[in-house]
């Protein structure tokens, strides 16, 4: 039995790459091939290098034909049985023809959003997807519940359907929070002016305006990094400046994870009001680390809320926003260093990156069965 996760890229904020993959290196040896990224710019086949998991590893990238040929080849060269992890609804159309022309494979599909917040066109690619899985996952309780009874029927016909919530590296960022803890703990009656982070790309999907309006209206939340990119960034920019934000609001850009992980240490609220999510791995990472999150309430949070107790905001009610930063804001620092470490455990242990990749093993290991008594 072998694996190949199959996404149109890999990258610092990659699921299928820095938290599958990675994880499955170090804890199933020999499982995973590299990953295979098959975005719609390029039409070769190479072998790419980028960092996974903080550590530099090699991956494939390939156009459509190529990826097509290259699942062909694997699959011929692999004595029992290669499993295609799809992780993105479109590359289904590989899998399909790969299939056609006589790849021996079996496909494992992840879903990571919630059903509505996909278009049409994924939507088409995902019920196929459904019909062809011999597993089909969604990242967590809420992208399960999305489901159109039809796509759900038909994946449990299939195969089965299966709830597997993003895990984080729960021994790493244990690490984190205890810095984050003596960091909070060590800052003197001078030093007492909050500093918010935000981890987001600058994309409709994260609300910027509105996040920068709510900046502008809350100054209590003090000075903002906000680390990321996105087709928005102009516009976020101009919005900045023309709100006079110039001084509070830091656009830090696209920087490694562990560079993410030392803001988060460094900063006392987490702060997102996105539209949607899938189960977010960055949302998981800021509660870990113990920033105290101000999140917008999402039915897709509600499943971390739950876990690890705290509340939800609602993106349009201002004053409760305002009345929540002002309540962490009368702690002491000290006092928000055992909060948000108090989050961190939760979020630990509820969350771990080990504990989903061996439930994704334990998925494969039943593909792998029923493939096997197929063929006897």
């Amino acid at each position: 039995m072998r694996v190949i996760n199959l996404s149109k890229g890999v990258g610092s904020t990659s699921c299928p790459w820095n938290d599958i993959y990675g994880t499955m290196r170090a804890a199933f040896p020999g499982l995973a091939y590299p990953s295979l990224a098959a975005p719609l710019n390029t039409n070769k086949l190479r072998i790419k290098r980028e960092r996974c998991s903080g550590v530099p590893r090699n991956y494939f990238q390939a156009g459509l034909p190529q990826a097509i040929l290259f699942l062909r080849l694997l699959s011929r060269r692999n004595t029992d049985t290669l499993i295609v992890h799809l992780h993105t609804p479109i590359l289904v159309f590989v899998f399909i023809v790969a299939r056609a022309l006589g790849a021996r494979l079996k496909l494992v599909t992840t879903q990571h959003n919630n059903w509505a917040n996909f278009k049409p066109h994924q939507k088409l690619c995902l019920r196929l997807a459904a019909s062809l899985s011999q597993a089909y996952v969604a990242c967590g309780r809420e992208v399960k519940h999305s489901l159109p009874a039809s796509v759900a029927r038909a994946a449990k016909r299939k195969g089965g359907l299966y709830s597997v919530p993003n895990g984080i590296p729960s021994q790493l960022l244990g690490s984190y929070a205890e810095r984050r803890y003596k960091w909070m703990a060590q800052r003197g009656p001078g030093s007492e002016e909050a500093r918010t982070i935000v981890v987001a790309r600058m994309a409709p999907q994260k609300n910027p305006m509105h996040l920068l309006r709510l900046i502008q209206d809350i100054p209590e939340l003090g000075k903002v990094t906000w680390f990321g990119g996105g087709p928005l960034q102009e516009e976020v920019l101009r919005e900045r400046d023309r709100r006079g934000l110039q001084s509070r609001v830091e656009l830090a850009g696209v920087v490694s994870r562990e560079e993410v992980y030392q803001g988060l240490v460094e900063h006392d609220f987490y702060l997102t009001v996105s539209l949607w999510e899938g189960l977010s791995v960055a949302d998981l990472e800021a509660v870990a680390i113990g920033c105290l999150p101000l999140m917008s309430d999402i039915p897709q949070r509600r499943e971390i809320a739950e876990a690890v107790g705290f509340i939800l905001l609602p993106e349009n009610d201002l004053e409760y926003w305002r009345r929540t930063v002002q309540g962490y804001i009368s702690m002491t620092s000290k006092e928000r260093g055992e909060l948000g470490l108090a989050f961190s455990k939760s979020a630990r242990r509820s969350f771990s990156r080990e504990a989903m990749v061996s439930s994704y093993a334990d998925i494969y290991r039943t593909v792998w069965s029923k493939s096997s008594k197929c063929k006897r």
